[in-house]
């Protein structure tokens, strides 16, 4: 089993509008609980605080280029775990 954490923003009917067809590198769509999230996986096995703050910061940087009409900063980000068989 192998154990990733993810960090996103859940995909809004306002994100998915405004991101459209266009390429969302590095960032990655991911199914989570019936729900379509937009982030990234973290490289880390077993991240500090620090690490997902900063990984935080960074998803925003990226997110902010990616869709300049939205206020990013009154999104919630998330954390979750994910497992994975094989």
């Amino acid at each position: 089993m192998n154990k990733k954490f993810f960090i996103g923003f859940q995909l809004s009917h306002l994100l998915k509008a405004e991101i459209g067809e266009q390429s969302a590198d590095p960032l990655q769509r991911v199914s989570h609980q019936g729900k379509e999230y937009l982030g990234f996986y973290l490289q880390q096995k077993e991240p500090s605080l620090c690490q997902i703050q900063r990984a935080q910061r960074d998803l925003i940087n990226q997110l902010q280029h990616l869709c300049t009409h939205t206020p990013v900063d009154s999104l919630t980000c998330l954390l979750f775990a994910q497992l994975f068989l094989g």
